[in-house]
Order: structure tokens, then sequence, then C-alpha cells
């Protein structure tokens, strides 16, 4: 007997805030994000039909999302552009953080580093989901899902060290 599938504007209703949360993660734009959530619902909703129910309604979402952020990033560098990003976030943090500074210092670090380490740190921590469901999202083996944020996470720890790296010789 199949569950009965909830309305899809029940389901963006429920998934929009995460969804548009991680597109401004990875592209670093509100606008672009904006843009890449209302793309990933519009390609949701015309594929609601076909929605099998394999994976949750939130898993499935955040594939249309990854896939829309990975074309909108592949197009950037493409334009020879890159998402925008703040020069004055670049600057770096003093040696000893408190708390709002070291907030600050996460989130100039995550601009700084790749749109895939960002997209996975995203997924997993921030976003909450579960390995498992992390895979997939991002249609890799679990063994490629924990290495790759095995490396996103020291990719994040490099740029948190160069930042407050940069302060200790002053």
């Amino acid at each position: 007997m199949k569950q009965e599938t909830p309305s899809f504007a029940a389901v963006m209703e429920e998934h929009w805030p995460s969804i548009l949360r991680f597109c401004r993660r990875v592209v670093q734009s509100d606008v672009d994000a904006e843009e890449l959530a209302q793309q990933t619902f519009y390609l949701g909703y015309r594929a609601w039909s076909r929605f099998e129910g394999r994976s949750s309604s939130k898993t499935w979402l955040f594939r249309i999302a990854i896939n829309a952020c990975r074309r909108f990033v592949i197009a950037s560098q493409r334009r020879q552009t890159t998402p925008l990003t703040d020069p004055v976030a670049r600057a770096p943090a003093p040696c000893r953080l408190e708390r709002n500074e070291t907030n600050a210092a996460l989130h100039r670090a995550l601009r700084e580093i790749s749109p895939a380490h960002r997209a996975i740190l995203t997924l997993f921590y921030l976003e909450g989901l579960s390995g498992k469901e992390v895979v997939e999202v991002l249609g890799c083996s679990e063994g490629t899902m924990w290495s790759r944020l095995y490396h996103a996470r020291r990719a994040l720890e490099h740029r948190l060290c160069l930042q407050r790296g940069s302060f200790s010789d002053a």
C-alpha cells in the first residue's frame, strides 16, 4: 500500500527555507540563491508526478538544488567570473577571537573554499542531513561522501588557520 504523497505546495512550504539557505551558502549571493531556489522548486514541481518516494522529498529537492548550483557555478566559471564575494569579508580575523568574531571568521572561511566543499559542509553540518541522505543528494558512494567531507573540513580548517595566522606576526 503506497503512502499518500503530500501536495507539492506543502512540500515547498516545508523545505523552502532550507533549500534557499543551502543555495545561498553555495553561491554566496542572495539574488542568485533566490533564483536557484526558485529554479529548484520549479523543476521539482514539473517532476512531482514522477516522484516515487524512494527518498524523502527533502533529499530529492536537495539533489535538484545541488544540480542547479553546479550548473550555476560552471556557467560562472565559463564567463570567467565567480559568485559574488565581499572583499571586506576577506580581511583576516584577530588571533584570539570572541564568539561573534569566530562566527564571522567561519563565514569568511566558508566563502573562500570551493562551492563543492561549501555544499557538502552545508548539507551535513548546517542542514543536518545524515550521511545516507548526503550520499543520495550527491549521488556518490558512502566512501566518496566521507572522503569529500574530510577534504572539505580540511579546506575549511586551512582557511581558518590562514586567517588567524595573518595576525600572529603583527
